[in-house]
């Protein structure tokens, strides 16, 4: 039906069931029938409907039940349409409570959709910025070394060898590291013991913490195995504990800490380095978003997107010129 059939206009105005019979009764009783009845009943025939009960949500009508002859072929009563009435009213909140969450769900997915784009946008926008600056020093090594073969600038040719190898690795490692965050991955689940992992990551560390000044403070309690993806849990704890490294660069202090509660792991990494600015905690796990001035960006999101398809949790707290503290709940 349209809205501008005879039958939706009838229903829509007089806002009550319409019997065929009855309106063919009124029809033959008068001499010069009404036309807009006349095409109301043509309707109904031509849909095979004996009565149609408009559906009302408010002032709109939202739908018509049209029911056909009964099969004893005897006329409806007034009973039938008042339980028919009743019917239609609870069918009109059914219906309108159906739109409302179709309406509900076509919105939350262009919230979706538009969270996608917006993310792709930071991502592409973070994308070139990396490469840029690689492609920049690639560029200009390759005019650098073009002059040097005119000249057999030896070396030119060996600053050459040395500078555009290491560009390259930079572009790769940000592609790789761009997939690890966007490709979903399926964690290889196996009894893990953290604090052999923790153990095992600082001991990495132990050279670069020398150099730097930095005092490392184990504080590990005991704690189950759990299943969990050990490569990807050291993935996770290297780029925190690295993170909590680079936010001290005139040294300091970095804690590592595991304890268990009620089945549930916790890691806690902390440092009394530099900080995060309060209005930027919020966008920490961000793709491409860093306070560093080395650095593209992906290690916190990364470990963010591991720990959440494990079914955990990662949160920060951080005061500027305090420190940062991680805390990992698996």
């Amino acid at each position: 039906m349209q809205k501008d059939d005879p039958l939706v206009k009838f229903l829509k105005k007089t806002r009550r069931p319409v019997v065929l019979e009855e309106i063919t009764l009124e029809l033959e009783s008068v001499s010069n029938p009404d036309f807009k009845l006349l095409a109301v009943k043509n309707e109904l025939e031509k849909i095979k409907a004996a009565v149609c009960v408009p559906l009302f949500a408010e002032d709109r009508l939202i739908g018509v039940l049209a029911l056909g002859e009964k099969t004893n072929h005897e006329m409806y009563t007034d009973d039938d349409i008042d339980f028919l009435n009743t019917v239609s009213n609870q069918l009109a909140v059914a219906l309108e409570r159906a739109r409302l969450h179709q309406e509900m769900i076509a919105a939350e997915r262009q919230l979706l959709q538009a969270d996608k784009l917006s993310s792709l946008g930071t991502v592409a926008a973070g994308m070139a910025h990396e490469i840029k600056n690689p492609l920049a020093s690639i560029k200009g090594m390759t005019e650098i070394v073009v002059k040097a073969f005119e000249k057999n600038d030896r070396e030119a040719l060996e600053d050459f060898k040395k500078v555009v190898p290491k560009e390259l690795d930079r572009i790769s490692n940000l592609i790789q590291n761009l997939l690890a965050y966007s490709k979903p991955t399926k964690p290889n689940k196996l009894p893990v013991d953290l604090n052999e992992i923790v153990e095992n990551i600082l001991k990495l560390f132990e050279m670069e913490c020398m150099k730097g000044n930095i005092t490392v403070k184990m504080e590990l309690g005991t704690v189950s195995k759990k299943d969990l993806d050990p490569e990807l849990m050291r993935q996770v704890f290297t780029n925190l504990i690295l993170n909590a490294i680079q936010a001290m660069p005139d040294g300091g202090q970095l804690c590592v800490g595991t304890n268990s509660d009620a089945g549930q792991l916790a890691v806690e990494v902390s440092d009394n380095g530099t900080g995060i600015p309060e209005d930027k905690i919020k966008n920490i796990f961000d793709p491409f978003f860093t306070t560093k001035e080395k650095g593209a960006g992906l290690g916190l999101a990364i470990s963010y997107k591991i720990v959440r398809e494990h079914g955990g949790t990662i949160t920060v707290k951080s005061k500027p010129g305090e420190g940062t503290v991680f805390t990992v709940l698996l």
